[in-house]
């Protein structure tokens, strides 16, 4: 997240993380030049030509499709400089989307105090 700010800012003039914002659910910045404002969902991946599967709240359900304007996938390959793909919404087309049901751990374990013991 940080790599992707530090570059929207040298890009835009104004850059907001509202990653943690729910009423901007499906992205996790903002960024402006002028009157236009993108949405952006920022991913990260160390296989090369990986994309890491989108939340349910990232993807529109009619027509399937990306809810920001760009997702950007963050490839941190090997000890390479990350760099970033900037993938417009209108390049993954509906067709390429499918439905994963998977099971999430909760949140209440992923502390220190349920974790640490495991630690080593």
């Amino acid at each position: 997240m940080e790599f992707v700010q530090g570059f929207l800012e040298k890009n835009y003039r104004q850059v907001e993380n509202v990653s943690k914002n729910p009423d901007d659910r499906g992205y996790d910045f903002t960024a402006r030049n002028g009157k236009k404002r993108l949405k952006i969902e920022v991913k990260g991946c160390s296989h090369p030509w990986g994309i890491p599967d989108l939340y349910f709240t990232e993807v529109a359900k009619s027509p399937k499709r990306l809810v920001a304007d760009y997702l950007y996938v963050v490839y941190f390959i090997g000890r390479k400089s990350p760099q970033i793909c900037k993938i417009p919404r209108k390049a993954i087309k509906s067709e390429f989307f499918s439905l994963k049901r998977s099971y999430r751990i909760s949140g209440r374990f992923k502390n220190k105090r349920m974790l640490g013991p495991f630690m080593e």
